[in-house]
């Protein structure tokens, strides 16, 4: 009798051991899924606080060029280079938000279609934000679609501001 209760105590001791197992190793998934999802969020702000600056930045000029130095002068960002005529087309910039060359970096694209009307200039910007995509294969990250008018009085032609007396 005496053997019997020593083996229904192994027994359950057992199945207790392997139970106790099981909830480690699902505690564990669950810390490794929460640790996974904070840099999908961490990553995320990043892309949208860099995509609101670069709309920000966008909003002060139609000329490419000079949209081009002011993405270049952002914080973190390394390159920028415009592709495109008359205002429209692509400006790439690459962003080093960590101090890692090495590591994975964000690319901004921006899609500028310009329009000249009666009364000014306006720019549509469509921003997208990848991370470790530099071939800009892949879905963006995020897509933030952004316009700015820019009067007559304030621009030439070519997207120079004027003073009030039409002086460069």
């Amino acid at each position: 009798m005496n053997t019997r209760k020593s083996l229904a105590f192994t027994v359950e001791l057992l199945g207790l051991f392997i139970l106790l197992i099981l909830v480690i190793v699902m505690i564990t998934q669950i810390f490794v899924m929460s640790r996974s999802k904070s840099l999908e969020a961490k990553r995320l702000t990043e892309a949208v606080i860099i995509a609101e600056n670069t709309a920000e930045t966008a909003s002060v000029s139609p000329d490419p060029d000079v949209l081009t130095e002011k993405i270049r002068s952002m914080e973190s960002v390394i390159s920028a280079e415009f592709e495109g005529q008359n205002g429209t087309g692509d400006l790439v910039a690459v962003c080093d938000t960590d101090g890692n060359p090495e590591s994975s970096d964000f690319v901004i694209r921006i899609e500028r279609k310009t329009e000249k009307g009666d009364h000014g200039i306006y720019a549509d910007d469509s921003i997208h934000i990848y991370y470790g995509d530099a071939e800009m294969k892949g879905e963006p990250l995020y897509t933030l679609d952004s316009g700015s008018f820019f009067g007559e009085k304030e621009y030439d032609t070519k997207g120079q501001k004027q003073d009030m007396n039409g002086n460069d």
